[in-house]
């Protein structure tokens, strides 16, 4: 009874801390920064073309998303265009998000599922690209007012060392990943634009990327005082990655961030030691 007891404490207490860091992550992202206001940018697009529906109003939509989150599907020949008929076959916003019901439900039917399984684009010489899990996730994301669940390579890449930090168990990462994470955040009761939100944070100050975070000047100081060296894009994410978690140069970027964002690089230090 005391090993059950002690361990159900734990499991408490880790379901308390990643809902306090999902709290801060909010927090963090809420503060006028450019990752909200692209959120907010693309929310008025589907608002706007929601009434005059129509195959193009579904290729604007793709492509600001391709742009803004970077999914890449601009990089496939025909790859937004094949998305957009598949898109539009299915109908209207109304039809789309009664397919979405179907599929968190774990229904055969849904439309969902098999627009998640197409391939779209192809490369120069002709062979298929493959499908687009991560912008059509996005695409349902911003349909549904951000009540579906997002699968990137931010997810993909952390979502384990989530779990494992916080609840000591781990998930096959294959074409049932946006079914667990429906799963997870329902019993849970995590909304899923909230894990998201922690989500996509942990990810990117793991990688280093700071831009989206942090005003222009802000970012400058950072980099000037984090004494950053390397010139290529990748090393300099690399190194501003390791640099701020390290507590000698956390208190020389202090004053350049929020105090949430500083409880939370704290959790990150944490959190690279244990996973």
């Amino acid at each position: 009874m005391c090993l059950y007891g002690t361990a159900l404490e734990k499991i408490m207490k880790n379901k308390y801390e990643l809902k306090s860091l999902i709290t801060l992550a909010i927090d963090i992202l809420q503060n006028e920064t450019e990752y909200i206001f692209y959120r907010k940018v693309i929310d008025r697009i589907f608002e706007e073309t929601r009434k005059n529906f129509s195959i193009e109003s579904v290729n604007i939509r793709l492509t600001i998303i391709d742009s803004l989150y970077s999914t890449n599907m601009g990089r496939r020949l025909f790859g937004i265009t094949d998305l957009s008929n598949e898109i539009f076959l299915i109908g209207k916003d109304e039809y789309l998000l009664t397919e979405i019901e179907k599929y968190k439900k774990d229904s055969e039917d849904s439309k969902i599922s098999i627009l998640l399984k197409n391939e779209y684009g192809i490369r120069k010489y002709g062979k298929k690209v493959g499908a687009a899990r991560s912008l059509i996730s996005k695409y349902l994301y911003f349909v549904s007012g951000h009540n579906f669940p997002i699968e990137d390579s931010l997810v993909k890449l952390n979502i384990n060392d989530v779990l494992k930090y916080f609840y000591e168990k781990a998930i096959i990462i294959n074409d049932n990943l946006l079914h667990e994470l429906i799963s997870f955040c329902e019993n849970e009761k995590i909304k899923f634009d909230e894990f998201d939100n922690f989500m996509w944070l942990l990810g990117k100050l793991l990688r280093g990327s700071l831009s989206l975070l942090l005003p222009k000047d802000n970012y400058l100081n950072i980099i000037k005082n984090l004494k950053i060296s390397s010139t290529k894009s990748k090393e300099v994410d690399k190194e501003i990655a390791r640099k701020i978690i390290d507590t000698q140069y956390l208190d020389l970027i202090n004053k350049d961030i929020s105090n949430a964002l500083y409880k939370f690089l704290t959790f990150i230090k944490d959190f690279k030691n244990i996973t």
